[in-house]
Parts: structure tokens; C-alpha cells; sequence
């Protein structure tokens, strides 16, 4: 008997893809989430759809007692840093209580695993290759999207829940955010605009294409682990050297601008 897979937040950009990857496999997925599933990468996919929004905790509960799902992948949040900067309630209500929700009806069904998507943004440090034994140092840890991510980590600990952790580079590819800096560095050379890096080009981001994201998701369920924090880690680039690798590959003729304000 197939287990019975829920991907909340599945439509989603990594969601969608670990969508199509399961249904690579014939697996049995329930994709829950506030909006359906419209991603052109699973238009193929066989699926079912419940509308439902996390921070409903008496529906959540509803629908997990319902369904009894075996394995559930977590991946609905507030992941945008600016719209979590403006609206830091809202970042809190589904980052944190969304979750507490989940793992609240969780905790009332017997399921063998729960997959969490948190970030890397969670080390918050100097090194390009942090492990997952790197020891987090909290005291700087100023911005709200990876302190959500931290704090649903330890509610996830917290509960006798088998789970693994994912911290996930940052993910780029097809049907992404438009405003991610990969996707404007393409937009910008296909229509022969600048390609624009603020400040001095030398910050660092560990950027990982959306399917290996998926698949390193998928592969999670291969093993019998339990407990486990996994990093999956990309390559580690400055964002003057990605903008140089897009116009390498997409446009050499296109322009990079350097300006010295800090991207908005």
C-alpha cells in the first residue's frame, strides 16, 4: 500500500516541484495550501487539492484526522524578506503559529515523517560551507525570516514527531520568484538590459537549482532516519560572479552595472 503524502504549501515554487517529482514515482500526494496548484512544471501531475489555510488550526485538525496522511512535507510560509520585514505579524502567524498548528494535528495521527523546510540563513555566518554541525550563534540573528525558521525547528524538536529538517540554499530555476536576483540577472540579459549588482558585488549566496531541491526531498524518504537535520547546500557564488555567469551563458554582450546603494 502506498503511503499517503501531503505536501502543505505545495504549490508553492520548491512545493511544486517536489510535487513532480513524487509523482514521478506514482505516489499517492495531497497538495494542501490557500491557493491551487497553477505552476506550468505540474500541469501533467496527478494529484488531489484541499484548500486550507494553516493558520485555521480547527481545519488543519480537520483534515489530518480526516486523511490520515503517512508522510506530510511542510513547506507553506512567508519566505518574501521584504513582506516579512513590513509585516512581521503575518511572517509570525504562518511561520510559527501555522506550524505549531500542523504539528499540533500531527501529533493526533500516527505518521512516520514529518520534512520541514527551514534555511541556511539560520547559521548566520561568515563561512560559505556551513555543516549541520555548525553551532548557531543567535546573538546577531536579526532578521525574521530565518528566526521563524529557527523557532519552528525547535517546535519541531520539541514534539515526539519522527522528522527531518531540511535547510535549503536558496532556490532558483523555471517558474521561480521573477524579482529573485538569478531570475533578473536572465530577464535583464535576454532583453538586453544591464544587469544591475548593488553595493560592492562581493556578497555571497549559496544559490541550488529548484530539482535538486526536489529530489534531495524525495530522497529523504529512501532512508529510515529519523531525527535528521540535512543541509541542502548549492554552490556558493558572489552575486558579481553570478551576474557574470548569466551574461556568460545568456547574453556576453550584456552590460554589468555596478551601483553602490544596497539593492532595495
Amino acid at each position: 500500500m502506498k503511503d499517503k503524502i501531503a505536501i502543505i504549501g505545495g504549490s508553492g515554487f520548491i512545493g511544486s516541484y517536489t510535487l513532480a517529482e513524487l509523482c514521478k514515482q506514482q505516489a499517492d500526494v495531497t497538495i494542501i495550501d490557500i491557493v491551487p496548484p497553477y505552476r506550468e512544471n505540474i500541469l501533467d501531475c496527478q494529484f488531489k487539492f484541499i484548500k486550507c489555510d494553516i493558520r485555521d488550526a480547527k481545519e488543519i485538525e480537520r483534515i489530518m484526522l480526516h486523511s490520515r496522511f503517512d508522510v506530510v512535507y511542510h513547506f507553506a510560509a512567508i519566505i518574501r524578506a521584504e513582506v516579512c520585514r513590513k509585516d512581521p505579524l503575518l511572517c509570525c502567524d504562518t511561520n510559527i503559529t501555522g506550524l505549531a498548528n500542523v504539528l499540533s494535528a500531527c501529533t493526533k495521527v500516527d505518521i512516520k515523517r514529518f520534512l520541514f523546510s527551514s534555511t541556511t540563513h539560520v547559521y548566520n555566518c561568515e563561512t560559505d560551507t556551513p555543516s549541520e554541525d555548525t553551532i548557531i550563534d543567535i546573538r546577531d540573528l536579526t532578521h525574521i525570516y530565518p528566526a521563524s525558521k529557527l523557532i519552528g525547528e525547535m517546535l519541531i524538536k520539541s514534539l515526539d514527531i519522527p522528522y527531518t529538517i531540511f535547510r535549503y540554499s536558496i532556490a532558483y530555476g523555471p517558474h521561480g520568484h521573477l524579482d529573485s536576483v538569478v531570475h533578473q540577472f536572465i530577464l535583464n540579459a535576454m532583453n538586453n538590459k544591464p544587469l544591475i549588482v548593488h553595493g560592492s558585488g562581493l556578497l555571497g549566496r549559496d544559490f541550488l537549482y529548484v530539482e535538486d531541491h526536489a529530489r534531495g526531498n524525495v530522497a529523504a524518504l529512501s532512508t529510515n532516519a529519523e531525527n535528521e537535520i540535512i543541509n541542502l547546500g548549492g554552490k556558493y557564488i558572489t552575486i558579481y560572479d553570478a551576474a557574470h555567469a548569466v551574461k556568460n551563458v545568456i547574453n556576453p554582450k550584456a552590460e554589468i552595472r555596478i551601483i553602490t546603494d544596497k539593492r532595495p
